[in-house]
């Protein structure tokens, strides 16, 4: 099967996404994939913060736009740039599909919509995240009713126009497309190496309570400062880089927070060494539209760890973690939490192997791999029959 790719970042950044954990398995089983990225950029988004080394396991088609644009600071940078980027993809996804014979497009983006139901190739939409809720926050003040009202009418579009729609969560099925088909997120067993982390463990006073992944306004950051000043007795770890990195770094001296420790941006395989070296782990997001529906990659990663984890009361999470998870929505329900964890170590230990028989079930990437290539070589073979 040969399937194509319009991405919206660069292949090799640090930010080990969704779909480089798919698509890679699906080279590996021997698929074919073809993936257009836009150019390099200097950003702190995650998603252009690129690694020394290289994933060389698809094609990679390299889309040009023009220099003075791209690198220039600009109003509403991400929505500009990205929009851009789609539109040129627009006029040159079909020279690409006829230039590899491709059976199938695989999108996640509202502003690819000529891609659905385009003839001769199977249009598969990933909704990987609530487009709607993004999209109003990269707009800020920009994002009037209107303007929202047609984003929403797009989707909607799209959703209905495309061959197969995979939901990443049951709470955006349920909020856009209820037919769509549910294919989570998960993690990679081959790459977890318990004690593989052993020399990052911090010296500070113990146990240390960790957070991993991209800094993005989602993340509740000021939840981890607050428990951070309330729970001096413990150490605090935030692995990970992206745009709210510089105002961590402001109030963790304002607060003089000297058990927070903030590492910056870090690759995937050291982001797991990192997780090796909690005691405890932290899922803090922040309650919103966006956040209900996410499927994050690093409660993921934590189960696989044995970690006990401590998350927000977002809905999907919810659903997938109930009975092993500890819940807390503010920094003086966190630092009980910790207390509950440190108190009770056997319980704490038994809801970690529960969380990890749940995950070893329902939450590897080999299998949502699998289930992704049987679903749409369905759908290809269904197309060519017509």
């Amino acid at each position: 099967m040969n399937i194509l790719v319009p991405y919206l970042s660069r292949w090799n950044s640090i930010n080990r996404s969704r779909y480089v954990q798919i698509l890679s398995r699906l080279a590996q089983n021997g698929h074919n994939v073809y993936l257009a990225q836009p150019p390099a950029m200097s950003s702190e988004d995650s998603g252009f913060v690129e690694r020394g080394g290289s994933l060389n396991t698809i094609r990679l088609i390299d889309v040009d736009m023009p220099p003075l644009f791209w690198n220039a600071a600009l109003p509403l940078e991400k929505v500009v740039k990205k929009g851009a980027y789609c539109m040129k993809l627009n006029t040159a996804i079909g020279r690409m599909i006829r230039a590899y014979d491709i059976d199938a497009v695989l999108f996640y983006s509202m502003a690819l919509y000529p891609l659905a139901g385009r003839g001769g190739v199977v249009s598969v939409y990933d909704l990987g995240d609530d487009h709607i809720d993004l999209l109003r926050h990269e707009l800020g003040r920009s994002a009037v009713r209107p303007l929202i009202h047609l984003a929403e009418r797009l989707l909607g579009k799209t959703l209905s126009r495309c061959d197969c729609v995979f939901s990443v969560s049951h709470y955006l099925a349920q909020k856009y497309f209820p037919d769509s088909i549910h294919l989570p997120n998960g993690v990679d067993m081959d790459e977890v190496r318990p004690g593989s982390g052993k020399h990052l463990r911090p010296a500070g006073p113990g146990p240390v309570v960790g957070f991993i992944g991209s800094l993005e306004y989602f993340i509740d950051f000021q939840q981890i400062l607050d428990a951070a000043s309330l729970r001096r007795d413990c150490t605090f770890v935030v692995a990970g880089g992206g745009r709210q990195y510089r105002w961590l770094q402001r109030e963790k001296q304002r607060l003089r927070l000297g058990n927070l420790i903030l590492t910056g941006g870090l690759d995937h395989e050291e982001i797991l060494k990192y997780v090796d070296s909690f005691d405890i782990c932290l899922n803090p997001f922040r309650l919103s539209p966006l956040t209900h529906g996410a499927c994050p990659i690093k409660l993921f990663e934590y189960l696989a760890f044995h970690k006990p984890v401590i998350s927000s009361r977002i809905a999907e999470v919810q659903r997938i973690g109930d009975g092993f998870l500890y819940w807390a929505d503010s920094a003086p329900e966190l630092a009980a939490r910790i207390d509950e964890i440190v108190r009770q170590p056997r319980e704490a230990a038994g809801r970690a192997q529960q969380g990890y028989e749940v995950l070893q079930r329902h939450y590897t990437w080999p299998r949502i791999a699998d289930r992704f290539a049987e679903v749409v070589q369905e759908r290809v073979e269904e197309k060519r029959r017509c």
